[in-house]
């Protein structure tokens, strides 16, 4: 399978003023962007595999670290810092989009952290149908109020190292997410 090449990213402003769908989907190019858009009006439930390392990659944590972390970040003054989340019920799992040229070695800052880099596929749904879980086995647990906005990697290794301090808790004796 060919994964679309690298392009260039749209800056902060032109992916604001971007429908959500269309600064998703326009990782996979144009001609892809525009049949995805069209499907997702048709099929609202429907996943489709979207490339990383693009306009971004995804750190994996089990939902039990993930959905708490994300919870405490949306109540808290670091919500402008979080981008979209999903929620993958298949594998109990949440999916953090960052930067892509974030190459920190999140294994060793954590054993439950994965990260997705360079032409991992992610099953994506459409994004304005964020946080309505049960249709699909994948949803949007957080979409920012901003496209384009993607996790702060500083502030999500600051608040993984500090609920480590807290003291582990039974999630913790999961596997990891590959």
């Amino acid at each position: 399978m060919d994964l679309p090449r690298p392009r260039r990213h749209p800056d902060r402003a032109q992916a604001a003023a971007m429908p959500p769908v269309l600064w998703l989907a326009g990782v996979l190019g144009a001609q892809r962007r525009d049949r995805t858009v069209v499907r997702w009006l048709a099929e609202p439930d429907r996943l489709v595999a979207m490339p990383t390392g693009i306009r971004w990659n995804a750190i994996s944590l089990p939902s039990g670290i993930g959905l708490p972390l994300l919870e405490s970040a949306l109540d808290g003054p670091s919500a402008h810092r979080i981008g979209p989340v999903l929620h993958d019920t298949r594998v109990d799992g949440t999916l953090w989009l960052i930067p892509p040229d974030q190459e920190a070695d999140w294994v060793a800052l954590h054993p439950l952290v994965d990260l997705l880099r360079n032409g991992h596929l992610l099953d994506v749904p459409d994004p304005e149908r964020t946080c309505q879980a049960g249709g699909s086995p994948v949803h949007w647990a957080h979409w920012p109020e901003v496209n384009g906005t993607l996790t702060s990697t500083q502030w999500l290794r600051a608040a993984l190292l500090a609920r480590d301090h807290v003291g582990p808790s039974a999630a913790e004796s999961a596997t990891p997410l590959h």
